[in-house]
């Protein structure tokens, strides 16, 4: 099993999945920032705001890059969306259960963000783009 996951094309796609996934966590950490910091919005509510934008991002890059996919565009996107969905819903409660224990909303951010990366490459990878 470890051999047919370390070959060229499977590493190539991680690498596509680290700097896609990168590019849109700079654009979410950026947003977050802007909109807790300089605009005060409460964590959890710029939270789901920057999560929604970040989702088409997300979802182009990984689906015309990161997976090469060109068919089955409604399904994947269908896919995609309950992903986001339980992704909003499992990060929104932890990133308030972490700010309510006295982290401090941006590590708190960082922490539920480190943590989606996991699960969602065996997702897109297995479910939407297989």
């Amino acid at each position: 099993m470890l051999k047919k996951f370390l070959n060229r094309e499977s590493l190539g796609r991680l690498l596509r999945y680290f700097i896609s996934g990168g590019s849109a966590a700079c654009v979410e950490i950026v947003l977050y920032w802007l909109l807790t910091v300089p605009v005060g919005i409460l964590p959890t509510y710029a939270h789901v705001a920057v999560y929604t934008v970040t989702f088409w991002m997300s979802f182009l890059l990984n689906k015309f890059w990161t997976f090469k996919s060109r068919e089955n565009f409604l399904p994947q996107l269908v896919k995609y969306g309950i992903l986001f969905v339980i992704n909003l819903t499992v990060t929104s409660l932890l990133l308030s259960g972490l700010v309510a224990a006295g982290l401090h909303a941006m590590l708190a951010k960082l922490i539920v963000m480190a943590t989606v990366v996991c699960w969602n490459f065996l997702a897109y990878r297995y479910v939407i783009y297989k």
